[in-house]
């Protein structure tokens, strides 16, 4: 399980993992990762999803409590 909203966050800009791997230089499988919690984005990597997706960097962590 992720602890990002990744991809909830990346739907809603209507961007596809490979479009957000190019932003990155990384590969889609490699994106993809992220998304499902086996990797994570750093934090100068998070502040630019979060540029990325018009958010704050907290606003992209699920929060387990509300769950």
């Amino acid at each position: 399980m992720s602890l990002l909203k990744l991809k909830e966050y990346r739907l809603k800009s209507n961007l596809s993992q490979n479009d957000i791997a190019k932003m990155f230089g990384l590969t889609q499988q490699a994106y993809s990762t992220w998304e499902v919690g086996r990797a994570y984005p750093n934090a100068e990597q998070l502040l630019k999803l979060a540029n990325i997706f018009g958010c704050t960097p907290n606003d992209l962590y699920e929060h387990l409590w509300n769950a």
